[in-house]
């Protein structure tokens, strides 16, 4: 991982990836870092899904979509975007009880 970045916590999991919220030293600002798993880093498959999303990501500007700030392929795979505040879509559902 770059010493750019400071990971403060863990904000969730997915399938092949795990999001954390972390401290850009260089911006000075927090951002979400997204990871791939350390039980998957090593799988190739694994590498090119996530290499995949996120630059399918970084190609997407709407203001509903987050950017993508910096994709890193080399020791570890991760990328960064905005960090936003608040509810999980998941919270949001769960609360309302659609």
């Amino acid at each position: 991982m770059d010493d750019r970045y400071k990971i403060e916590k863990s904000l969730g999991a997915g399938g092949m990836g795990e999001v954390f919220l972390a401290y850009d030293k260089k911006a000075k600002r927090h951002i979400a870092l997204k990871r791939i798993r350390k039980d998957l880093a090593t799988k190739d498959i694994v590498k090119k899904r996530f290499l995949r999303e996120a630059k399918i990501a970084s190609l997407l500007s709407h203001p509903s979509i987050i950017p993508i700030y910096d994709i890193n392929l080399k020791d570890s795979y991760y990328y960064t975007m905005p960090y936003v505040e608040g509810d999980t879509l998941k919270e949001i559902i769960k609360k309302t009880k659609l």
